[in-house]
């Protein structure tokens, strides 16, 4: 489960690169709207885990 987690967090950080990068790229106007999505996917997955 440890090692699980490890890998996990290790592609969720290279993902988080490349996002950025990308966004990064694409100028600022995508990253605040993909900022946006970002939000509004925590707040509703932290929504739908308080309500359980």
């Amino acid at each position: 489960m440890n090692t699980l987690t490890s890998s996990e967090l290790y592609s969720t950080s290279v993902l988080g690169v490349f996002v950025i990068g990308g966004l990064a790229l694409n100028g600022m106007a995508s990253a605040v709207a993909f900022g946006t999505l970002i939000a509004a996917a925590a707040i509703a997955t932290t929504y739908m885990l308080s309500n359980k």
